[in-house]
């Protein structure tokens, strides 16, 4: 009789589609860094030049910019709801740019190097 233990299922951890993507992000040419916060500002994730510590600053100014977007209409169910343009923001330095942006309900940010 065979006494091995049932097959088990290997369960991937929650961060693992997280981890992937910044990898995915930071394979990219000139990245130096990716940084994702959820909508309170708290960091989730990052990789490379962009410390955890600075996900609130970059959430509050994809937020300062949310308030200044466009409203477009949008027609659901016969209801009419104004909806704000999601912006994308690019802070540009002598070392680069910082792309800020929401993507699936997380602010990600993008160090892109010049050097």
């Amino acid at each position: 009789m065979d006494q091995s233990p049932p097959e088990q299922h290997i369960r991937r951890p929650i961060e693992a589609p997280l981890e992937e993507a910044m990898d995915r992000i930071m394979a990219q040419a000139g990245v130096k860094g990716v940084i994702v916060s959820d909508k309170e500002g708290l960091c989730v994730g990052s990789k490379g030049s962009l410390a955890p510590i600075n996900a609130a600053r970059l959430t509050n100014i994809f937020d300062s910019a949310m308030k200044m977007a466009p409203d477009h209409e949008v027609v659901l169910d016969g209801q009419v709801y104004f909806v704000p343009e999601q912006p994308i923001i690019i802070i540009e330095s002598q070392n680069g740019q910082l792309v800020v942006n929401n993507i699936d309900g997380f602010c990600t940010t993008v160090a892109i190097g010049n050097k």
